[in-house]
């Protein structure tokens, strides 16, 4: 069995150091600050309040423990704006998705209107008449349009009906 003695200066030491921290606590927190905002919207600082006494004071005090810092409160509070979650993430991917879709949705609408629409003029008539480029009516050629005819009906039954 081993018998251990205790230090005498080790407690002196933890003493001396206990003492130093609070010491040097008291000394980094400084004067008491107040802020307030004058008649003409100033923001102002003292180590005296204003007559009126419309201020508040400042928080001035620092963590020894974590070492001397900037207040960066404000700048953390607008990095993290900036830095989404994880799952603010993907929130934001589905939504950027189904606003994809719905403007595809819409573009496939209008052309499946317009294709309809072409169907519409020139299945029924084998006679369909047209304007040049000198602006005359024309009588279209029945191969060109059994070409658009086809064309407008293969657009339709590949997406118009899903």
């Amino acid at each position: 069995m081993r018998v251990t003695k205790k230090q005498p200066g080790l407690t002196a030491a933890k003493f001396i150091l206990t003492s130093f921290m609070l010491i040097s606590g008291s000394c980094l927190a400084g004067p008491e600050i107040f802020r307030w905002v004058d008649d003409q919207g100033v923001v102002n600082f003292s180590e005296q309040p204003p007559a009126n006494g419309k201020s508040e004071r400042v928080d001035t005090r620092v963590d020894v423990s974590q070492g001397v810092q900037p207040n960066r409160e404000s700048a953390s509070d607008e990095a993290a704006a900036e830095q989404s979650s994880p799952a603010e993430h993907i929130r934001e991917e589905r939504a950027a998705a189904r606003l994809e879709a719905a403007e595809k949705k819409a573009v496939t609408e209008a052309a499946c209107t317009n294709n309809k629409a072409i169907i519409a003029q020139l299945e029924p008539f084998p006679r369909v008449m047209t304007r040049n480029e000198e602006g005359e009516m024309v009588r279209m050629d029945d191969n060109v349009r059994l070409e658009k005819l086809s064309a407008a009906q293969d657009y339709v039954t590949a997406n118009c009906f899903k």
